[in-house]
């Protein structure tokens, strides 16, 4: 399987406020951060190639990446104008952490074959994982001109777009990735990121519901519900979510500080206090942070 690195950098900037005074004594002032999607792992077609490039492709499904790097140059000397042959070599070199040198795989199949959709895609994948983000949108962006309907190269546009904070391009990218395949439970959840980035929060909103449709079980998902509610100053809709998150990760230490800011902001002072014991046994500090929000005067 081959692994696209994602990026978060950062938060949803988001500032709740409580309508209530007690829950203000000095302001809830806090950033909640939206959680790491899943990293996607997914396999690319090797095509058709020569018995040494599908030996190659074999060894590698086996984990016998030495025997696939020995395969794959083989068959380059063999047929070195064949455009499969440099991309299965490539995806031997992705598979072994080598990215530098899939890409220049890479990008040899693409120019021996440029209408090679596969290759690009291979392409713009080791581009992210060398954190070469534009160079990779571009790989990207051919992949889906020449395989429109291919819903992962989609996806993987939009976690691109998505590192370079081009929220509104990462929308419509798995806008479409989800108009393709709509069980795809992570192009939801990075469609939910990007409209959180926007402010556009009941879009996000109705990702994340859309997410947990698929994987009910998925925390962070139920995380980034209470966030979005939350934004809204929806307190008593944020406290729902937040308590599946705890219950699915009883470690989730943003879910447990965020969950007691909801209950503050629902009025309901001693839930909120009961949360300051099960995030003090994860983090201290956070907790005390909450106590000093929520506690008695």
């Amino acid at each position: 399987m081959i692994l696209a690195i994602i990026n978060n950098k950062g938060g949803t900037g988001m500032t709740p406020s409580a309508p209530i005074r007690w829950t203000v004594r000095r302001g809830i002032c806090a950033a909640f951060f939206l959680a790491v999607l899943p990293v996607p792992a997914h396999t690319l077609p090797p095509g058709h190639a020569t018995d040494w490039s599908n030996r190659g492709f074999a060894d590698r499904h086996l984990v016998r990446y030495a025997e696939a790097d020995d395969a794959n140059p083989e068959a380059v000397r063999r047929t070195p104008p064949e455009a499969i042959t440099w991309y299965n070599l490539g995806l031997a070199h992705v598979t072994g952490g080598r990215d530098a040198e899939a890409i220049a795989a890479f990008r040899e199949a693409v120019r021996l074959h440029p209408d090679y959709a596969d290759a690009w895609h291979a392409l713009g994948i080791a581009y992210a994982n060398l954190g070469r983000t534009a160079e990779a949108v571009d790989a990207y962006r051919q992949a889906v001109r020449l395989h429109p309907q291919e819903a992962t190269a989609w996806y993987n546009l939009g976690i691109a777009y998505r590192n370079l904070a081009r929220y509104i391009d990462a929308v419509n990218a798995n806008q479409e990735a989800v108009r393709l395949n709509p069980n795809y439970a992570d192009a939801w959840h990075n469609l939910g990121f990007a409209y959180a980035q926007l402010a556009r929060y009941p879009d996000a909103i109705d990702a994340y519901r859309e997410v947990l449709r698929i994987t009910p079980d998925r925390a962070v998902a139920w995380y980034s519900l209470g966030v979005n509610y939350t934004a809204l100053n929806r307190y008593p809709d944020a406290v729902d979510p937040l308590r599946q998150a705890v219950r699915l990760n009883p470690d989730y230490a943003d879910a447990w500080y965020l969950l007691g800011l909801a209950y503050a902001g629902s009025g309901d002072r001693i839930s909120a206090l009961e949360c300051v014991g099960p995030l003090r046994r994860v983090d201290p500090a956070r907790a005390d942070a909450l106590f000093h929000v929520v506690g008695p005067r």
